[in-house]
């Protein structure tokens, strides 16, 4: 609900004309709640002349316009193309200002935290997207150093020194306009902060050189996307030579990695990788989306320090199953479409999660036909699954129920292959012994729940008995 201050502010900006008049008179503390009234009923010219006299150290644009205790309407996706332009106008003109430079407190305007939503909710319902305001912010900035050399102003304009902190989106099209803002950034009031900063469709020589100009110690996300032909080769040659201390996120474009025809000489390309990464301590996101990193998972990630372990790794479409070992604790695997192809595969899948697995949840949809081709091959890998299964199996007995009448018609399956396999599991047994002993403390209780299940279970094993 809004506060009385909020409904005062709105009052006060819908008679515009006497708002424009008074707004210099207006107690600073109040230029916030104002804004956000003049963002939330679209007026423009308003928030030019706030924007332009604005009294604070910081104009943050995910805070003033995030929940208030005046009003707890979030206004942050408002990408509103009407007060983004109006808001920016305003920033040009408080440069331009003739008023004394002392009056001039504004030292950070941020723009980061403007939120992308796919339906605008603004009434005008224009929106201003994030490659758009990255053209405009940079227009404002080299529009200024024009406006700055044509018209006569107080030299002490050029003391101003705003920080911009924005999101830069840079494509062939915004490409030349985005370069000359930065390299003029020495010269102008308004300084260009990259925050986050994204590349799409770029030559390489244009993306290794606007990464530069884009202060690279002060980027914390960088994503370089569609259509960008960075090779493991580049990548070695960006990160030796660009350093990037705070960033926190990686996204790489499409088949940067192709392990399929890799020499030894790439696999020490992939180790420099590897080892350059390790350095950015604050790495907590690497995409690898579409690359082919069979195998070489390892080799990739074995010199990366743990202590700031990379908790996501996208990795969509990467051909992993060898190196699943080294991805997550946790594997969900969907068995609705199983295919005979799928046996061999498991029979190598399970000796190798063994070591790491903690949840194995099957989508039990179609289990039933699929299980004639998994039982063979479980019979035979059990004995790797028999530790993992000890810290596992109160996720796996409620699912147990749906298992039991699908098993009663493939025992015929398991008989003689587990007369082989029982010289396989006598010598693990004495391996078992030290560890189940441990773990019984976990069975007991379980083994309530079992009851109820084996019972059911022992019925069809004498229907099976009576008819083989």
């Amino acid at each position: 609900m809004k506060t009385l201050r909020f409904i005062a502010a709105e009052a006060f900006i819908s008679k515009q004309e006497y708002a424009k008049l008074s707004i210099k008179n207006i107690a600073h503390n109040l230029y916030p709640l104002l804004l956000k009234a003049c963002f939330l009923h679209e007026k423009e010219e308003i928030i030019t002349i706030l924007v332009e006299n604005w009294p604070l150290q910081a104009f943050n644009f995910g805070k003033l316009m995030g929940k208030t205790v005046d009003c707890p309407e979030d206004l942050s996706h408002w990408a509103c193309q009407r007060n983004l332009t109006a808001c920016l106008k305003g920033l040009k003109n408080y440069v331009l200002n003739c008023s004394p430079t002392y009056s001039k407190r504004l030292k950070v305007f941020d723009l980061t935290g403007i939120r992308d939503v796919q339906f605008q909710p603004c009434k005008c319902k224009d929106t201003l997207g994030r490659w758009a305001r990255t053209q405009l912010i940079s227009q404002i900035c080299f529009e200024l150093l024009i406006d700055m050399q044509r018209l006569d102003f107080n030299p002490s304009v050029f003391d101003v020194d705003v920080d911009v902190m924005c999101n830069l989106f840079v494509t062939e099209k915004t490409y030349e306009l985005v370069v000359q803002a930065l390299l003029m950034r020495c010269h102008c009031p308004l300084k260009l902060r990259c925050v986050d900063f994204r590349v799409d469709s770029l030559a390489l020589r244009k993306l290794f050189y606007i990464i530069r100009l884009a202060e690279p110690s002060s980027i914390h996300k960088l994503e370089i996307v569609h259509n960008v032909r960075l090779e493991i080769h580049h990548l070695e040659v960006l990160l030796k030579n660009i350093t990037f201390t705070q960033l926190s996120s990686l996204t790489l474009p499409a088949k940067t990695f192709n392990v399929t025809n890799y020499t030894a000489e790439d696999d020490a390309v992939l180790c420099t990788i590897g080892e350059k990464l390790s350095h950015m301590v604050h790495l907590t996101e690497l995409k690898l989306s579409f690359s082919t990193l069979t195998g070489r998972l390892r080799k990739l990630l074995s010199t990366v320090v743990l202590t700031n372990l990379i908790p996501t790794l996208s990795t969509t479409l990467t051909y992993l199953i060898p190196t699943l070992t080294y991805l997550v604790p946790t594997l969900s695997i969907t068995l609705a479409y199983l295919n005979p192809t799928l046996s061999t595969t498991l029979t190598y899948l399970i000796p190798t999660l063994s070591n790491t697995l903690t949840y194995l949840i099957p989508t039990l949809t179609y289990l039933t036909t699929a299980l004639t081709y998994l039982i063979p091959t479980l019979s035979t890998t059990l004995t790797y699954l028999i530790p993992t299964l000890s810290t596992t199996q109160t996720y796996l007995i409620p699912t147990l129920t749906y298992l039991i009448p699908t098993l009663s018609t493939t025992l015929t399956y398991l008989i003689p292959t587990l007369s082989t396999t029982l010289t396989y599991l006598i010598p693990t047994l004495i391996y078992l012994i030290p560890t189940l002993s441990t773990t019984l403390t976990y069975l007991i209780p379980t083994l309530a729940y079992l009851i109820p299940t084996l019972s059911t279970t022992l019925t069809y094993l004498l229907i099976l008995e009576h008819l083989y």
